[in-house]
């Protein structure tokens, strides 16, 4: 992982030096579009930089260039602020790049929503109604008018009763942070209630199927047998990725019948 971020690092920097872009800038990230500068996210670029630029790029691109400017439609600030616009949010894209997986090639980051009664009792509402507003569109298609409305009424009464009784409370509390979608919802004060929030969670934390993590193992396996190693046999990549996993397969607990 170190070599890849050290791979995007030296690439931001290089992209800098052909054009010119400053940064990182410590900044809240947002777009600026002012007098003779342009900058987006933590990148910024005077437009005497991106004439500059243009004027040293490929002969072919620079002929092209030239008969561009010479013609009558040609808008010469528009076009420059248009490529500064473009160069900033390459390079700051590239930047904000990070790693999906750690060094025991586990996912670094959860992006799960949260779904299970102990997760949803510690949103604000104001946090649940933008949850459920951002799949209003998908909702639509399956479910009828009242449906978002019915999903935030349960949450507001599981959340009332959440905070008035200490009894409720406990309950939820003892659910393990761990414990799967259908064991949450299966407490004893639960069952048969919040019908319509279980149901909305439960669309939440379904997976849509991709092909995203075979994907990631074929990386990484060629991350590892590449140009340098294209005579390692098969039975020596998969020590490799062997070591790889040791931390996690240490951690392995083992049961005894």
């Amino acid at each position: 992982m170190s070599q890849q971020e050290a791979k995007i690092e030296t690439l931001v920097l290089e992209l800098q030096r052909m054009t010119r872009v400053q940064g990182p800038l410590n900044v809240d990230g947002e777009e600026m579009d002012v007098h003779d500068t342009v900058q987006v996210g933590a990148f910024s670029i005077a437009l005497a930089d991106v004439e500059a630029f243009m004027d040293n790029v490929h002969p072919s691109g620079a002929a092209c260039f030239r008969e561009l400017r010479d013609s009558d439609a040609f808008d010469e600030d528009e076009f420059f602020r248009s490529t500064a616009t473009f160069l900033c949010s390459t390079i700051n894209g590239i930047y904000q790049c990070v790693a999906e997986r750690g060094e025991g090639n586990q996912a670094i980051h959860d992006d799960a929503p949260p779904t299970t009664p102990r997760d949803l009792v510690q949103m604000t509402s104001a946090q649940f109604a933008s949850m459920v507003s951002a799949q209003s569109t998908r909702l639509r298609f399956s479910k009828d008018a009242e449906y978002c409305a019915k999903v935030e009424d349960e949450f507001f009464k599981l959340k009332t009763e959440y905070e008035n009784s200490a009894a409720f409370k406990h309950e939820i509390d003892d659910i393990p942070s761990d414990a799967s979608f259908k064991t949450s919802w299966s407490t004893p004060s639960l069952r048969g209630r919040f019908l319509a929030l279980k149901e909305f969670a439960g669309g939440l934390a379904c997976p849509y199927p991709t092909t995203a993590s075979v994907e990631s193992d074929f990386s990484i396996l060629r991350w590892e047998a590449d140009d340098g190693r294209t005579c390692l046999q098969d039975i020596s990549i998969e020590g490799i990725l062997h070591c790889k996993m040791f931390q996690a397969l240490r951690d392995v607990v083992t049961c005894r019948k």
